[in-house]
């Protein structure tokens, strides 16, 4: 037995120290050590995503597999529609869902016919609904008292102004985080760091639902 989670990108250790904050068991099979080794794949950019969808789906090993990506401007839908059409190639056995039944806590089924054979689950940042990715995400669990929050948009707004941003505009989302927690204290904690200080509310409901995906998808300790 043996169970994965395919990040696209580097989203793993805010994910994990989410799941560690809710007190989630570790995946069956894993310890502290080859949970980062072995469970984690990161892909390194949606391109590399389906490669290791492929592979993680002909291991007659593999029992569940976690699958998170970003909407971004594709949207959720469409990206989902391209996992499901991955699966339905690599495994044409496989029962394919219906993409417009994701809801807020993503898409869990399994996929050969009975719990213990293959169970997949699809997350799409930051909340299987609007487009974005994980700083969307970041951005709706911040804890209630946002004047930092809004400091940093009009810092960006007077740079956008001023045609001093360099950056894409499809990466303003990422710039403002950063400009959040550059102002925190100490400046530029990673947000992970920021999860455990409390500047991200991990009880967020945008949370929870990610945590019950995730629990949803894969066999837990405990």
């Amino acid at each position: 037995m043996a169970q994965r989670l395919i990040i696209e990108g580097k989203d793993a250790y805010v994910l994990s120290e989410l799941c560690r904050l809710w007190r989630l068991g570790l995946p069956v099979g894993y310890n502290a050590a080859s949970y980062g080794r072995e469970f984690v794949k990161s892909a390194g950019g949606i391109d590399n995503v389906p490669t290791i969808i492929r592979e993680e789906l002909r291991s007659p090993e593999v029992t569940n597999i976690g699958i998170v990506v970003d909407a971004n401007s594709v949207g959720v839908r469409t990206r989902c529609q391209s996992i499901v059409a991955i699966i339905a190639d690599t495994l044409p056995e496989a029962s394919q869902p219906k993409v417009e039944t994701i809801g807020s806590e993503g898409l869990v089924w399994d996929a050969l016919g009975g719990p213990g054979r293959l169970r997949v689950g699809i997350f799409i940042m930051p909340d299987n609904r609007h487009e974005g990715y994980l700083e969307h995400f970041l951005e709706s669990i911040i804890v209630k008292n946002t004047e930092q929050l809004r400091a940093s948009q009009a810092f960006l707004d007077e740079l956008s102004a001023a045609s001093l941003s360099l950056f894409k505009p499809t990466h303003r989302q990422k710039a403002l985080m950063y400009t959040f927690l550059a102002i925190q204290y100490p400046p530029g904690d990673s947000a992970t760091t920021a999860l455990k200080k409390g500047i991200f509310d991990y009880r967020a409901k945008p949370a929870e639902h990610f945590i019950n995906w995730f629990r949803n998808t894969f066999q837990l300790e405990g």
